[in-house]
C-alpha cells in the first residue's frame, strides 16, 4: 500500500469516526436546550384541548371545585320531591327534556372503566351534555345544541343557571374526557378520579328536576 492509499484510508476512518464524535458533543455542548425541548415534547397538547401533564392538576381543580359545591349552603326555597334515580329519564320525558343514555346512574361508567375507560369517558361526556343542554332548556336559554360543553356551561354560567363552581367543575370534567377521547392515555385510576367528581353534578340536577318545573 503506498503512501496515498494509507492517506485516503486515515481520511475514510476519521470520517467514520467524526459524525458520532459530532453526535456526542452536541448533544454535551446543547444539553439544556434539548431537555427544553424536551419538555415542550411532554407538554405538548394533544386535540382534546389540554396537555398530557395537565391531568393530575385537572383532576386537583376538579376536587377543590366539588368541595365547594358540597359546602355551598342551599337555598330555602328550592325545596322539591327527591325523585328516585330509577325515575330520572322518566321525570326528563314528562317535562320534555332529553333522556339520559345511562339513566344518569353512575354505576353504568364505573362498569364501563373495566371495558376501556375511553369508553366510559365518552358516556359520561355524552351524559354532562345532555345535562347542560335540558339546563339551558329549563332556563329558556337560547344555545345552539353543535356548542361544545365548555361552551355551553359558559351560556349557563352567565345566565346564573349554574354556580360559578359547579362550572369550573364541568370545565374539569369536560377537559380530562376529551383528553381521552382524542387519543390521551388515560388509565383506570384516572377515569375513576373522573367519574367520583360526576355525582355532586348529577345529584344537584336530578334535584333541580325537582324544583325547576313546579
Amino acid at each position: 500500500m503506498n503512501i496515498k492509499d494509507w492517506l485516503q484510508f486515515i481520511i475514510d476512518i476519521f470520517k467514520i469516526i467524526t459524525w458520532p464524535a459530532v453526535v456526542i458533543f452536541g448533544i454535551c455542548l446543547f444539553s439544556d436546550q434539548i431537555k427544553s425541548i424536551m419538555k415542550r415534547l411532554i407538554k405538548a397538547e394533544l386535540p382534546g384541548g389540554i396537555s398530557i401533564e395537565a391531568i393530575p392538576d385537572e383532576l386537583k381543580k376538579g376536587e377543590l371545585a366539588k368541595t365547594l359545591i358540597e359546602n355551598e349552603p342551599k337555598k330555602e326555597e328550592h325545596k322539591y320531591d327527591v325523585i328516585p334515580l330509577n325515575a330520572v329519564n322518566n321525570r326528563m320525558i314528562e317535562v320534555g327534556l332529553r333522556p339520559s343514555p345511562s339513566g344518569l346512574d353512575i354505576s353504568y361508567y364505573n362498569d364501563l372503566i373495566e371495558q376501556d375507560s375511553r369508553i366510559a369517558l365518552s358516556a359520561l361526556r355524552i351524559d354532562l351534555e345532555i345535562i347542560l343542554n335540558n339546563l339551558a332548556k329549563g332556563f329558556k336559554i337560547p344555545i345552539d345544541r353543535t356548542l361544545s360543553a365548555n361552551v355551553t356551561a359558559r351560556l349557563l354560567l352567565n345566565s346564573s343557571a349554574i354556580t360559578k363552581n359547579q362550572y369550573e367543575l364541568i370545565n374539569s370534567i369536560v377537559n380530562v374526557c376529551n383528553f381521552a377521547i382524542h387519543g390521551g392515555n388515560i388509565n383506570k385510576e384516572q377515569a375513576r378520579q373522573v367519574l367520583a367528581l360526576a355525582p355532586v353534578l348529577i345529584n344537584d340536577y336530578i334535584a333541580w328536576l325537582g324544583w325547576g318545573f313546579k
